[in-house]
């Protein structure tokens, strides 16, 4: 189900976040499973995309301005995950989680 509200609205996050929010796992390994997850998939997308002509000149430019701030985002996200008790994360994890899908129902309303 990821998969597919990743590729039809970009919306993939809220399907692997209930799937393994009930698996109780570790936070490190929560995190390091989504970051796997999303590789993934997204390393999918690229030659339909590709195919699709996505990808432009001015998509490039985008992305390479904003691959700068990928390094500093990795290490703040790094810090927090070992700072942040558990429960705080699960906890958060559950509120942006419930966020996001209040969003998703806002946007599906909007049509």
């Amino acid at each position: 189900m990821s998969g597919v509200t990743s590729t039809v609205a970009h919306a993939g996050g809220p399907p692997i976040l209930v799937y393994l929010m009930a698996r109780n796992l570790a936070k490190q390994t929560f995190v390091a499973t989504t970051a796997v997850f999303f590789t993934v998939l997204n390393t999918g997308k690229l030659l339909p995309y590709a195919a699709l002509g996505f990808f432009t000149l001015d998509s490039w430019k985008i992305a390479a301005s904003l691959a700068i701030f990928a390094p500093t985002g990795v290490w703040l996200g790094l810090y927090v995950l070992k700072i942040i008790p558990e429960r705080y994360f699960y906890s958060l994890a559950t509120s942006l989680l419930g966020i996001s899908g209040i969003k998703l129902l806002y946007d599906a309303l909007q049509l």
